[in-house]
């Protein structure tokens, strides 16, 4: 084993150098202050890089380390260069192959601290000064082979930087599952272009600055992207909103970019996941009983978080189309799964927050299937519009499934909104299936406005729930709007299983111009419920109940109450009466052909009322007369 070693009798890199030619490799295994390049370190030939624990490179510009021929790297000691610009903890020139790990440490940091120049309390000044700092660097050419795996820690203090930057194709798996810090404008935590295998993005990510994202995969990813870690991006330099917000000055308020952003093709998928939780029939000496490639005991649970306005996770791309097909690992079918957290936090007063936006920006986005939300997506703003899930122009999906929660809190603003899932006019939604929570929380009872489902693009055919969606605290709250839709809409409402809880919708539901059918086996509705023109029916059954308004438009109408069934508002009965004195149809319906008796048994009805009443008025008139004479008896 060739092996670097301390002296100081020779030039520094002949000192570290002692050579073994059975092994095939050059050990860095004490501090050196030399930079090193594969094609050159073994006495000037080729030859695999290892930096031991014990080893450091230690420099104050350039590269630590060059890949510039066909060579693994492997750092776990320290590459270490402070306080310039432009320098590479690890450099892969174009057209090289060989893997490359780093699980020791690499630090491209500066001598600079922010202070607090006017007095006021609060630290003024830019994150950083200094710029292009690189920890693992592919530069843009060729492409790279081999894999690149980080499980140690990387922290770069630069605008324009980034932690591990893929300028070039990388032929192999990208993973990350140590810790990555970056501080500076303009920069990211992991930033790539293609990539032919998987990206795997555990452990810790954090990117500070404005416009600075967590992690950007801008090319195609040919595997599968697996987030299983803290992703956290925010322009602010205090992701707490202080009690007194007046002393913050411009610097403090920057937005920085998204944590995540997916701009490129994923043909395996993209899943937000958490650990797998055995069950009783796995073997109990099975080390990955999900079958993804990874221990069961690393994997950590996605948690992906940007402080400010944009969005937590950006799916899409301004000049080209994004297909992501279906999770390998997974046999839903569906392209997009969160198992684990995605939340926008927007902080501070006039901030929009978003939780996952796909498409919108220009370019199509078409994902297999759909989206699967079993974990948590949320948006929190402190006064102003909060969207948890929306789908922008251009975005396909085929079915919306929430088995998780999806959650917005904000709006306390005249015009802004709390919205839980929204698609927005041009993109395309067939389904969507609730059995988990779908709540949006508007802040201000005057101003504010919730609306927990908004499909903008009449796209929506069917909406079932057997879970709860719900819009309150606004002086608007809509559970569900689907009102752009005019081809026709079902929507349901049941027990999940017999043991399941009884579903709810809170808030008003108002459907499009189509035939629709609204059929209510369990649980509750509590708001109006408004079906524009069409041949609208609704239908209540079992232990439902409706708590609110019912309005039909300028179709057919039918309303069938069953056995356990309730309907606590007005407007059943001022809309029959409204068809009735319009001499329209009411379609008969039920049973009992609620309708039709209706308005054929009304005069007898009111005959019959009206006989009852005359009985026991007359009943009445004989006690008062007994009790007068039981009166004057005991008078006398």
């Amino acid at each position: 084993m060739r092996h670097l070693l301390a002296c100081t009798a020779i030039a520094p890199v002949l000192a570290a150098l002692a050579s073994a030619d059975a092994s095939a490799e050059t050990t860095i295994s004490t501090a050196t202050t030399a930079p090193v390049k594969t094609s050159t370190v073994a006495s000037g030939s080729a030859d695999d890089i290892t930096i031991s624990s014990a080893g450091s490179i230690t420099l104050t510009s350039g590269a630590a380390v060059t890949i510039d021929s066909n060579n693994d790297v492997s750092n776990a000691g320290t590459i270490t260069i402070n306080d310039a610009d432009n320098v590479t903890g690890i450099l892969i020139a174009p057209g090289t192959s060989g893997d490359i790990t780093n699980s020791g440490t690499i630090t491209l940091t500066e001598d600079y601290t922010a202070e607090d120049e006017d007095d006021d309390g609060d630290t003024d000044g830019a994150f950083a000064e200094g710029s292009n700092k690189n920890g693992i660097w592919v530069q843009s050419g060729a492409g790279h082979s081999g894999d690149i795996t980080h499980s140690g820690t990387i922290s770069i203090e630069g605008n324009e930087s980034a932690a591990i930057r893929l300028d070039g194709a990388l032929t192999g798996d990208l993973a990350t599952s140590g810790t990555i810090t970056v501080v500076g404008d303009n920069s990211y935590g992991v930033v790539a272009n293609d990539v032919t295998g998987d990206v795997t993005l555990r452990g810790a990510i954090s990117a500070t600055g404005e416009n600075s994202v967590g992690a950007a995969l801008l090319g195609d990813v040919d595997g599968a992207l697996k987030i299983q870690g803290t992703i956290i991006s925010t322009g602010y330099r205090y992701t707490t909103r202080p009690t007194d917000t007046d002393i913050l000055d411009e610097d403090d308020l920057l937005q920085g970019g998204s944590a995540v952003v997916i701009a490129g093709n994923v043909s395996g998928g993209v899943i937000f996941d958490v650990p797998p939780v055995a069950s009783d029939d796995d073997d109990e000496d099975d080390t990955d009983i999900d079958d993804d490639g990874l221990t069961d005991s690393s994997e950590g649970t996605a948690s992906v978080v940007t402080y400010g306005s944009a969005a937590a996770v950006q799916v899409g791309a301004a000049d080209t189309d994004t297909v992501i097909g279906a999770v390998a690992a997974d046999s839903s079918g569906y392209g997009l799964i969160v198992n684990g957290t995605i939340a926008g936090y927007g902080i501070y007063d006039g901030v929009d927050a978003n939780g996952l936006v796909i498409g919108g920006l220009g370019g199509n986005v078409d994902i297999a299937k759909g989206v699967l939300v079993d974990g948590t997506i949320a948006a929190v703003s402190y006064d102003s519009n909060a969207t948890a899930l929306r789908l922008g122009s251009g975005a396909s999906a085929g079915t919306i499934e929430v088995s998780g929660t999806i959650g917005a809190t904000g709006s306390a603003e005249e015009g802004t909104a709390a919205r839980g899932i929204v698609i927005d006019s041009g993109a395309s939604v067939d389904s969507l299936v609730v059995s988990g929570t779908v709540a949006a929380s508007a802040l201000d009872d005057e101003d504010g406005t919730a609306i927990a489902i908004l499909d903008s693009s009449g796209t929506v055919s069917s909406l079932s729930n057997t879970g709860a969606i719900s819009a309150s605290g606004g002086l608007s709250n809509t559970a569900i709007d689907l009102s752009a839709n005019s081809s026709g809409v079902t929507l349901t409402q049941e027990l999940a299983d017999e043991d399941a809880s009884a579903p709810q919708i809170i808030g008003d539901i108002a459907l499009g111009s189509g035939n629709d059918s609204v059929t209510v086996s369990a649980g509750t509705i509590t708001g109006d419920l408004a079906l524009a023109a069409g041949d609208d029916s609704v239908s209540l059954s079992g232990s439902s109940t409706l708590t609110g308004d019912t309005s039909f438009g300028g179709g057919s109408a039918s309303l069938t109450l069953g056995r356990h069934r309730g309907h606590r508002g007005r407007g059943r009965l001022r809309q029959w009466r409204r068809h009735a004195d319009a001499g329209r149809h009411v379609q008969p319906v039920g049973r009992d052909q609620q309708c039709r008796r209706h308005r054929r048994g009304a005069g007898r009805r009111h005959a019959q009322r009206d006989q009852h009443r005359n009985h026991r008025a007359e009943l009445a008139h004989r006690q008062r007369h007994v009790d007068h004479r039981r009166y004057d008896r005991r008078g006398q």
